[in-house]
């Protein structure tokens, strides 16, 4: 209950941020539409950053990969005798 209460306010908070920058457009356009950029930013790289960070995101993910393997652990079965 407290977390849609919560969800209801932010979407609340959202809307009139949004009102307020859209009244604020008409008396200041260059801010309205820092204020909406900064809100989605668009990133740019050229290939050679694109490759070098993709190699890091692969590299950190192996050792990941690798450091939380769990040890497996022998089990024993354990004998039926029938009587």
């Amino acid at each position: 209950m407290f977390h849609s209460w919560m969800a209801d306010k932010q979407e609340q908070h959202e809307m009139y941020h949004d009102y307020g920058t859209f009244v604020g457009a008409f008396s200041n356009p260059d801010m309205a539409q820092k204020i909406w950029d900064s809100k989605d930013p668009q990133y740019s790289s050229t290939d050679e950053e694109f490759d070098e960070s993709s190699r890091n995101v692969m590299e950190i993910g192996k050792q990941l990969a690798t450091a939380s393997r769990p040890k497996h652990r022998r089990h024993r079965r354990r004998k039926v005798l029938n009587k």
